[in-house]
C-alpha cells in the first residue's frame, strides 16, 4: 500500500449512540501532513434528518443541536453523505479519530450504506487507510506515564477525550463540538509524536493489516503487550498476552490469551462451559474472575501492540509468573478443540424483524453489479431523472434502501403512489410499539418530558422544547394522536 500523503482527522456529533439507527448532525475535519501540520482549511457542516427519525434528547443536551436549530443551513442527508464521502475517499488518505472504531467509523459505514454508497472502500481503496488513536493514548499512558497523564477514577484511568485533555493541560475550545474535538485530538497526538515517537511510529504502522500480521508472526506464541478497550480499565486497558492461533472463522482476526487469567481453567472446564463463561455477562461470571483469558486481536482495527523486550518501564504485574503461565499454555493438549468450540462462527438466519438499514453487518455484501446500479441511481436522482429499481441482484434489500433514499432526499421526484406509501411507512414506524407497548413517538415524548422535569437552565429547556415542538409537528403531519 502506498504511504499516505495526508491524515484526515475527523469527528461527528450525533443524535444518539446507536450507529445502526441514529443519525449524524455535525461533521468536522482537519487535514494534516504526516508531521501533523495543517495543510487545508478545516471543514464543518451539518445534516438534516427525515420525519421517520426522532433524536435522543440526552444526546442533544450534550452537544446542543436540535433538528430545527440547524434546518436553515444543514444539508440534506444525501448531500451531507456525498460531501463526507468525497473527503474521506480522497486518494492516499489516512482517516483518523478518537475512539473511531467503536463509534465514528461505524457511523460512517452506516451513513454510506443508508445512502447507497460503498460502506467500506473509503478506508482501503486508492491507498487509503483508517486509524483509531485511543489505544495509542492508553498505551502511552501505561508505558510512558510522563508523556501522557490520565485522570484516575474508582475504576481506573479515564480516557475520555475531555479528561485526557484536562490532565495534560490541553485546552478545549468547546466540549462536544466536532471541530473542537478534532483539534483536541490532534494536539494530544502531537504530544505523543514529539515525546514518544517510537510508540507513535509503531501504532501508525499498525493501521495496516499486513503490518499487524507481521508483528504477530514475529512474536508468535511469545508474550507481548496488548492495549485494548476489552481489557478492563482497572488494568489500564493493558495486559500481557500470547498470540496462539488464527481465528477459526475470520481471516482478519487472531486469538491470544491474557496471561493475567488463570490457565488452569482450560483444563478444569469443558469447552462448552468455557464458552458460556467467555460470552456471559460480567455479573454471571463473578465480575470476570472466572473467565478464560481468550482475547481477539483484529488486524483490521489498528490494535495497539508492544514488544516487552523493548519496554523500558516496570510492568505492574508479576512478570516471572506470567511468563511461566505462557509456557503452561503450550501444554494444554486440547487447545485447538477449545478455541474451535468457543469461536467457530455458526451461520444464523437474519432476523426477519431486523430493519433493512440494520443489516450491514449480517454478512451480506453488495455485488459489483449492484454497486454500479446504486451509483447510477445517485447520478440520475441528482439530475432529476427517473430511476429503475428492478435490476438489482440483491433486489429486496437494495430496492427498499433506494426507495427510502429517494423519499428522504428526492421526495418531489416520487410518484403519487410512492409518496403515499412513504407517508404510511413513516406513520407506522413512529407508531411501532416496543416490548412495553409504548410507541416510538410516545416514548420519545416521555423522554423529553422527563428531561424537562430534571433540567432548569434556560439553554437546556430551549433544546428540549425545540425537540418537543418537532415531535408535535410530526404527529400532526401524520395524523398521530399523542
Amino acid at each position: 500500500m502506498a504511504y499516505p500523503s495526508s491524515i484526515l482527522w475527523y469527528d461527528y456529533e450525533t443524535y444518539g449512540i446507536r450507529f445502526e439507527r441514529d443519525r449524524i448532525v455535525q461533521f468536522a475535519c482537519i487535514r494534516t501532513d504526516l508531521n501533523l501540520n495543517q495543510i487545508e482549511d478545516a471543514e464543518e457542516f451539518h445534516s438534516k434528518i427525515s420525519d421517520d427519525y426522532l433524536p435522543d434528547p440526552a444526546a442533544c443536551l450534550v452537544h446542543g443541536y436540535t433538528p430545527d436549530d440547524v434546518i436553515d443551513y444543514a444539508l440534506s442527508e444525501a448531500d451531507f453523505t456525498e460531501r463526507v464521502y468525497r473527503i474521506l475517499s480522497q486518494p492516499n488518505t489516512c482517516s483518523v479519530g478518537y475512539n473511531t472504531e467503536s463509534f465514528d467509523h461505524k457511523f460512517t459505514q452506516h451513513l454510506f450504506f443508508r445512502n447507497l454508497r460503498d460502506p467500506y472502500a473509503w478506508h482501503w481503496d486508492k491507498g487509503n487507510s483508517k486509524w483509531d488513536v485511543i489505544d495509542l493514548v492508553r498505551q502511552t499512558a501505561f508505558l510512558r506515564p510522563g508523556v501522557i497523564n490520565a485522570k484516575r477514577t474508582e475504576r481506573g484511568k479515564s480516557f475520555k477525550l475531555s479528561d485526557i485533555a484536562a490532565a495534560n493541560n490541553i485546552q478545549i475550545s468547546k466540549a462536544h463540538d466536532a471541530l473542537s474535538d478534532v483539534m483536541t485530538t490532534i494536539n494530544i497526538i502531537k504530544l505523543i509524536k514529539e515525546k514518544a515517537p517510537d510508540l507513535y511510529d509503531l501504532n501508525f504502522k499498525m493501521r495496516l493489516k499486513e503490518n499487524v500480521i507481521d508483528f504477530l508472526e514475529e512474536h508468535w506464541q511469545s508474550p507481548i503487550l496488548l492495549t485494548s478497550r476489552f481489557i478492563p480499565s482497572e488494568l489500564n486497558h493493558t495486559s500481557l498476552v500470547v498470540p496462539i492461533c488464527s481465528h477459526p472463522s475470520f481471516s482478519s482476526r487472531y486469538i491470544a490469551y491474557d496471561l493475567r487469567r488463570d490457565i488452569g481453567i482450560l483444563s478444569s472446564k469443558t469447552p462448552e462451559e468455557l464458552k458460556q463463561l467467555l460470552f456471559s455477562k460480567n455479573t454471571e461470571a463473578k465480575e470476570n474472575i472466572d473467565r478464560p483469558g481468550f482475547v481477539t486481536i483484529d488486524t483490521s482495527k489498528s490494535p495497539a501492540l508492544w514488544n516487552i523486550s523493548s519496554s523500558k518501564v516496570h510492568l505492574e504485574w508479576e512478570m516471572e509468573f506470567q511468563l511461566s503461565s505462557s509456557q503452561a499454555l503450550q501444554k494444554i493438549t486440547n487447545l485447538d478443540e477449545i478455541i474451535n468450540h468457543c469461536f467457530k462462527y455458526e451461520d444464523k438466519e437474519i432476523d426477519p424483524k431486523l430493519d433493512i438499514e440494520e443489516t450491514l453487518y449480517t454478512g451480506i455484501f453488495t455485488s459489483d453489479h449492484d454497486r454500479r446500479k446504486l451509483s447510477e441511481i445517485i447520478v440520475s436522482l441528482n439530475n432529476s431523472e427517473s430511476v429503475s429499481l428492478i435490476d438489482f441482484q440483491d433486489s429486496l434489500r437494495l430496492r427498499r434502501l433506494s426507495k427510502r433514499y429517494m423519499a428522504r432526499n428526492f421526495y418531489q421526484l416520487m410518484s403519487d403512489n410512492d409518496k403515499k406509501n412513504w407517508r404510511l411507512f413513516v406513520r407506522n414506524r413512529l407508531m411501532a410499539e416496543d416490548v412495553y407497548g409504548v410507541s416510538m413517538i410516545k416514548r420519545n415524548m416521555l423522554l423529553i418530558d422527563e428531561s424537562i422535569s430534571k433540567h432548569t437552565s434556560a439553554e437546556d429547556l430551549w433544546i428540549l422544547n425545540s425537540l418537543l415542538g418537532r415531535v408535535k409537528k410530526i404527529a400532526l403531519k401524520y395524523d398521530i394522536d399523542v
